[in-house]
């Protein structure tokens, strides 16, 4: 950057990077932060390593923009007879009226946060059974677990788990290997040992 300022020296990262200092007070750690987006960090010695949070829609897998937009998919296919109808894809139908032009029309300009608008609706009607829902909900654990594991291959053995996919997803259907609650620092984080 070629901003002035008053340090002698400047360094620019991320969020995640922060957000796991923050976790392990600067000592070695790891965090999945699965929201919207995702991604895995692990501070190791000062090496960072970075799993995925490459952005939506090519990475992210595990946060509800991608989680949206499997459902969008799906709700097409529904609709199309490709697979079996349900209320969480007739949700998303009379979420449009019922327009397939407007979902494709929507698509062109939706950003991730149009797309994990649908998450919470994805939870309620995975708690109530819904085929489409689980599945959905499932799938997203299932991409939360491979960031878990991924990290804990490269060598973290303290793992928090963070953001509004994660921290609802580890109570219904994240089942790694051993899956225990550790406390980095004082906060209540889901973290794999």
């Amino acid at each position: 950057m070629a901003l002035p300022h008053p340090f002698g020296h400047l360094t620019l990262n991320t969020d995640g990077y922060g957000a796991c200092m923050g976790a392990f007070g600067g000592e070695n750690g790891a965090i999945v932060i699965a929201g919207t987006g995702s991604v895995g960090i692990y501070l190791e010695n000062g090496q960072q390593h970075v799993l995925g949070g490459r952005e939506f829609p090519i990475s992210d897998q595990g946060g509800g923009a991608v989680m949206g937009l499997r459902l969008i998919q799906q709700t097409l296919l529904a609709h199309d007879g490709l697979r079996t109808r349900s209320t969480m894809s007739d949700h998303v139908l009379a979420h449009f009226n019922h327009d397939l032009d407007a979902i494709v029309t929507w698509s062109k300009t939706a950003k991730p946060c149009d797309y994990g608008q649908f998450s919470p609706k994805i939870f309620e009607l995975a708690m109530q059974r819904d085929e489409l829902a689980m599945e959905l909900l499932q799938g997203s654990a299932d991409d939360v677990e491979r960031l878990i594991l991924g990290l804990n291959r490269k060598g973290a053995t303290q793992i928090a788990l963070m953001g509004s996919i994660g921290e609802r997803i580890v109570s219904c259907c994240l089942q790694p290997r051993r899956l225990c609650w550790y406390n980095p620092r004082r906060m209540p984080w889901p973290a794999l040992f």
